[in-house]
């Protein structure tokens, strides 16, 4: 959820586009979304308050035990001042102090990390309990992504592959990340009484806030420098060979023959199948003429051509949100 400043501004720049625009029609689009951004002030505006209320009644709850236990250790260096009037050593009211001073210590919060508070469960009068969580900070230096997959997919996933993610908020920016960890324990959501593996990914740099939808591409195999050519073009003789016809210049009539070139074929991905062998070479044009067989002379402009060669990328493709 964007800031209530930044709703703020984005109103106003709105605003500032619709008075200068001469189009009716265009200042009525933007005056549209002026409305639509207006009519969410509110919900912004309550989530503002929430945060305030719950900083302000956080800091009230240390204000008071703070309180309280700075009286109880004056209580008890009093009794200490006037132990010194005494001919005997009192141990006790020490180590009281002492177990005083520790508890005021522990009063005092500490976050292990720079980051936004995002929610405050401590409450006046709450009784803390060991390994409670009172407030939750989210660090905003690194962005990490969390996202069910499939299980036809997860067993393909390793920790370091390459990602890249795309959000609904930055429509024409593209960020890099990486694969952290790889949960191949089967989880059910308690909101959703769904299941899934999941995948962590961590995230460039980049102006996302946390709680925005995200899509993330993983790159299962990145390959570069390659020879391949659409699947559909190759071709099987009898025997099982595979081969594809390619566009070779006849010099007799400044026409074109239909040649065929053996191949060998490797991994498949989208629309191309990789060339791992035979008698194809880049640069040479191959016939996406159904109706040709080898052998065919034709003109050139009765056949689309397209040059071999290519890089490719397997991936899959994650939404979270």
């Amino acid at each position: 959820m964007a800031s209530l400043k930044a709703v703020n501004e984005q109103i106003t720049a709105l605003t500032d586009q619709m008075n200068a625009l001469e189009d009716e029609a265009a200042k009525a689009d933007l005056a549209a979304q002026i409305s639509a951004l207006q009519t969410e002030l509110p919900e912004y505006q309550a989530a503002v308050s929430s945060a305030e209320a719950a900083v302000s009644e956080a800091k009230a709850n240390y204000n008071s035990v703070k309180s309280a236990t700075d009286e109880a250790i004056y209580n008890a260096q009093n009794t200490i001042d006037m132990e010194k009037y005494n001919t005997t050593d009192d141990t006790t009211t020490r180590k009281q102090l002492d177990t005083l001073y520790s508890q005021l210590d522990d009063c005092e919060i500490i976050s292990q990390t720079d980051g936004v508070v995002t929610d405050v469960k401590a409450a006046v009068g709450d009784v803390n309990t060991p390994d409670a969580t009172l407030v939750t900070v989210e660090s905003v230096d690194t962005m990490i992504m969390t996202a069910t997959v499939d299980e036809t997919d997860i067993l393909s996933l390793e920790e370091g592959m390459k990602a890249i993610i795309t959000a609904d908020a930055l429509p024409d920016e593209e960020i890099s990340g990486e694969i952290g960890r790889v949960v191949k324990v089967l989880t059910t959501s308690s909101e959703t009484g769904t299941g899934g593996f999941s995948v962590d990914i961590r995230m460039d740099d980049c102006e996302l806030l946390s709680g925005m939808s995200v899509k993330a591409k993983i790159i299962l195999t990145d390959k570069s420098d390659i020879l391949c050519v659409p699947y559909d073009l190759v071709q099987y003789d009898e025997d099982g060979q595979a081969y594809v016809l390619v566009a070779e210049e006849n010099n007799v009539d400044m026409d074109f023959i239909a040649v065929r070139r053996d191949i060998e074929v490797g991994e498949e991905i989208d629309y191309y199948v990789e060339v791992t062998g035979g008698d194809l070479a880049e640069g040479d044009y191959i016939i996406m003429d159904y109706s040709i067989v080898e052998g065919d002379i034709f003109d050139g402009s009765f056949y689309m051509e397209e040059e071999s060669g290519e890089d490719y990328e397997e991936e899959i493709t994650i939404t979270v949100g």
